[in-house]
């Protein structure tokens, strides 16, 4: 083994691969790398990033990240979705690295909604499960899918009759569609199914661009009448649970012992995600549930269960992953770093927990990164206002200068700091910690020596707050000029 762990996170482009990022770029005996089939964010953030893999079940798959494996001598591969645990647990055998999280049967289990009910259901933890809409209100969703698509909460018989079969008028009554959702243009027939579609062999809608991912998860594009609708084998029913939500993150030793079992609330959504969140204390209850769901099914590191409080108030079980959350990060918060400890577990070290006692609460948005085609050597920065903002240090630019500094860059302050106030530029940078040795040059200028008459143009950039000064170096070197709110777009956020 190599003396750093080579560690692949696939795919790499959406919320928790960043969280994997997050939690492994740093670690000093971990080479991270990311790869994904469709390019989304990823290459904003792994230094070492592979793009554009085939599909995983297209022809010619294992053979391209097995040859990502070998030129990168990746010792394990984390999964990011549930459908990529499960096809690359199924296919370890064939795959050069070892797969993290679980054999193929937990893999399966916790994909499938209804294995999962149906390995539970001898546990006052596992919902009620209806064959028939005998009772109101009910849950339906997706034996596969992920992040609440296509499930829906059925009041009444008016709102999806004939066990989830079509409404009144045609329209598949679990996709949530009303009339005025279908498009103008389509001319549905009277029982529902659109004239002139020319379905294809497979039953997709010829001419509308759409493939099988495209299909909602209850429709099954293969049968030969599109008007079936819903597929109820494919959808779980159980009851209503209307109280308070947790997600439970867990992380299982090499051993199968269950080290760590971390609840953290889900207060805000967006896109299925918890965007807004908070650790919870650990109950003897959510315990419990723990304990049983590691000691049925199979796990290997990091893996997260979800609850819901029914109308009692008694936990019931949603659903079983075996990858990372991206809201995982509220238990790195705590000083437990799920995905690092799982990377250890992994390659068969020994591992144990440790938890900082307090609670941590995270929100989030989004968050701008950019890649532009600007290339610099020399970068010529302001002092008052610019770097030093008030009495304090703007930390962003602190940032992008000791990025320069990684990236061998030259910096020259270029400041009249002495003309406008009473002490020296050495004075202000030592009342602020800043060393003089960030700075290749310090040049101070009087009030009447205009700044672009001090910078070689060949391959800079100058920084600075004031307009004046900017409009000057612009119009005379013709050189890419920012304020201080645009020192973001050249920061690189990949490590």
């Amino acid at each position: 083994m190599n003396e750093k762990i080579g560690v692949l996170v696939f795919p790499a482009g959406e919320i928790n691969s960043i969280e994997l990022h997050d939690a492994l770029s740093d670690c000093v005996n971990i080479r991270l790398y990311g790869a994904s089939s469709v390019d989304r964010h990823g290459g904003f953030v792994f230094e070492h990033y592979i793009g554009a893999l085939p599909f995983m079940r297209e022809e010619g798959f294992v053979e391209s990240i097995n040859k990502v494996i070998s030129e990168n001598a990746i010792d394990l591969i984390i999964p990011t979705h549930d459908d990529a645990v499960l096809f690359l647990t199924e296919n370890q055998n064939r795959l050069n690295a070892k797969v993290l999280g679980c054999g193929a049967e937990t893999a399966g289990i916790c994909r499938d909604k209804k294995r999962t009910y149906e390995l539970f259901y001898d546990c006052d933890f596992c919902p009620k499960i209806f064959t028939k809409l005998e009772r109101f209100p009910v849950f339906a969703k997706p034996r596969k899918g992920q992040g609440g698509a296509g499930s829906r909460l059925i009041h009444s018989a008016d709102d999806i009759p004939s066990g989830l079969g079509l409404s009144a008028d045609g329209i598949p009554a679990g996709l949530g569609l009303s009339d005025d959702d279908i498009p103008a243009g389509l001319g549905l027939s009277a029982d529902g199914i659109p004239s002139g579609l020319d379905l294809s062999a497979d039953g997709i809608p010829a001419g509308l661009g759409l493939s099988a991912d495209d299909i909602p998860a209850g429709l099954d594009p293969a049968v030969d009448d599109i008007t079936t609708g819903l597929d109820p084998a494919e959808y779980v029913i159980c009851e209503y649970l209307p109280g308070e939500e947790l997600t439970v993150d867990c992380f299982t030793d090499k051993n199968g012992r269950l080290q760590a079992v971390l609840p953290r609330s889900r207060q805000r959504i967006f896109g299925g995600v918890s965007v807004r969140g908070q650790n919870e204390p650990l109950t003897s209850d959510i315990e419990r549930i723990a304990d049983t769901i590691n000691s049925r099914l199979r796990f290997l590191g990091l893996w997260y269960f979800q609850i819901k409080r029914d109308s009692c108030g008694d936990f019931k079980l949603l659903e079983i992953s075996a990858r990372c959350a991206g809201t995982m990060c509220l238990s790195r918060a705590l000083g437990v770093n799920l995905p690092l400890l799982s990377v250890y577990a992994a390659m068969g070290r020994e591992t144990e927990v440790l938890k900082n006692n307090y609670k941590a609460t995270v929100d989030r948005t989004l968050i701008s990164r950019y890649r532009t085609d600007l290339r610099y050597e020399s970068v010529y920065i302001d002092l008052d206002d610019t770097i030093i903002r008030g009495s304090l240090v703007n930390l962003q630019i602190i940032r992008f200068l000791y990025q320069c500094v990684n990236k061998g860059k030259h910096i020259i302050l270029v400041t009249r700091h002495c003309t406008d106030h009473g002490d020296s530029v050495s004075e202000v940078l030592k009342r602020h910690k800043i060393s003089s040795d960030l700075f290749d040059e310090i040049i101070e200028l009087d009030a009447e020596t205009p700044k672009y008459t001090v910078i070689e143009p060949r391959s800079a950039i100058f920084i600075d707050n004031a307009y004046a000064e900017r409009k000057a170096v612009y119009k005379k070197l013709d050189i890419p000029v920012f304020d201080v709110d645009g020192v973001e777009v050249l920061l690189d956020w990949r490590t």
